[in-house]
């Protein structure tokens, strides 16, 4: 597949039923990666995004750090917003009381 993309689906299913993500941006050193649910083609209220439902759709912000790093949000936003993105799309997660499992 192209650099930056991937098809994702549960291990118990088909291939066929993956769904696409692009990793849009990443930065190893400061620990975030920007993820569309694939190509964003629809027409949203303040720029484009993808489709709804459970394949070919979503955008995400991920960062190392349980506590949020607004900061490094903001950035990351920023980059998203500048390639198009329609941000309304984003939620935010508040994981700071989510216990870390060790594997």
């Amino acid at each position: 597949g192209a650099a930056g993309k991937l098809e994702v689906a549960p291990c118990f299913l088909p291939t066929a039923l993956s769904g696409p993500y692009w990793i849009v941006d990443y930065s190893e050193s400061e620990g975030y990666a920007l993820v569309s649910g694939g190509p964003p083609t629809k027409e949203g209220a303040d720029g484009c995004k993808t489709g709804s439902g459970v394949n070919g759709s979503g955008l995400w912000i991920f960062t190392r750090k349980q506590e949020r790093d607004e900061a490094l949000v903001q950035k990351v936003r920023g980059i998203a917003k500048d390639l198009g993105f329609d941000l309304s799309v984003l939620n935010d997660v508040d994981q700071s009381k989510c216990s870390m499992v060790v594997v």
